[in-house]
């Protein structure tokens, strides 16, 4: 049987089923794809967090927290970002939001430490510029962590 196949043809079936993968990967995978190449950037310290946080020592925060709880890290940041996405569409106002981040902390308290609250802080005013029409200010996070409301 493999007589009757010569390497030309080999080659030009498995460049077609590479391109068949490609077109169905990106038609019903983009998001999952997208997400993949999201976290590993993260993880190798080129995220747009570098971008948005206002120093080195607040991504090296983020890099140390990431890699100390690597699968708990990806869900919070996945979270509050799908969250954050959701508030936008439906223009939520901050001290829903300020509640619904509450809530989603408390799911994870492994990443509330010590060290774990400086990081978490920075990653959900990162992602409040990212998602939202208004900023959050230190202020407005630390209401998140002392559980106070005005």
């Amino acid at each position: 049987m493999f007589n009757f196949i010569s390497w030309k043809e080999f080659s030009l079936v498995c460049v077609l089923v590479i391109i068949l993968y490609y077109i169905l990967i990106s038609i019903y995978y983009v998001k999952d794809v997208s997400s993949l190449f999201r976290n590993w950037q993260l993880f190798r310290g080129n995220s747009r967090l570098n971008e948005t946080c206002s120093s080195r020592a607040h991504v090296q925060e983020i890099n140390t927290l990431a890699l100390a709880f690597p699968g708990i890290f990806i869900q919070f940041s996945d979270e509050i970002q799908a969250f954050l996405q959701e508030a936008s569409l439906h223009h939520l106002d901050k001290e829903a939001i300020i509640y619904a981040i509450r809530l989603v902390i408390q799911k994870y308290p492994a990443l509330t430490g010590a060290k774990g609250v400086a990081a978490v802080k920075h990653i959900i005013i990162s992602e409040c510029e990212n998602y939202m029409r208004w900023t959050f200010s230190e202020k407005d996070v630390d209401k998140i962590f002392n559980g106070t409301y005005s």
